[in-house]
């Protein structure tokens, strides 16, 4: 048999998991914009830009993505689409009654080396956070091709 740790040991190591940082309100907006996820819980192998909010895949190989989203305003719908360059992937919505209603989904996408993987706020919509970090994004490489 073969030790699954030792078969890994060679592979490239890559992670990330970013919460928004922006406090409170954040839109509705007239058109899309990319967030930017800069409250770093790791990001190994350095792949995703907090300053862009775009994850670009330094390997050919398949790549797990999850995203959670919250508003609790009343009246408000949180909605977020997940891209591939430029390629909407999903969706995730949620609307308020002025409770903390979240909202995640999350994809596994084969990438090209130099790809690019990011969470735009649809139009229209908003989302709220603090300092409790209810907005995440993450992902990791599950293997290289």
């Amino acid at each position: 048999t073969v030790d699954p740790l030792s078969a890994c040991s060679g592979e490239l190591k890559l992670a990330f998991s970013a919460a928004f940082s922006q406090n409170g309100a954040f839109g509705p907006f007239d058109t899309e914009v990319t967030l930017k996820f800069s409250e770093i819980f790791s990001n190994i192998g350095t792949a995703y830009n907090p300053s862009t909010g775009i994850f670009t895949a330094p390997v050919r190989g398949t790549y797990y993505f999850r995203l959670t989203v919250l508003e609790l305003r009343a009246n408000h719908t949180v909605g977020v689409y997940l891209y591939h360059n430029s390629d909407l992937i999903l969706g995730a919505f949620q609307h308020s009654d002025g409770l903390h209603e979240s909202t995640s989904n999350a994809a596994v996408l084969q990438l090209e080396q130099g790809d690019e993987v990011f969470m735009n706020l649809g139009t229209g919509f908003s989302l709220y956070n603090d300092g409790n970090n209810y907005c995440t994004f993450s992902g990791f490489l599950l293997f290289s091709m």
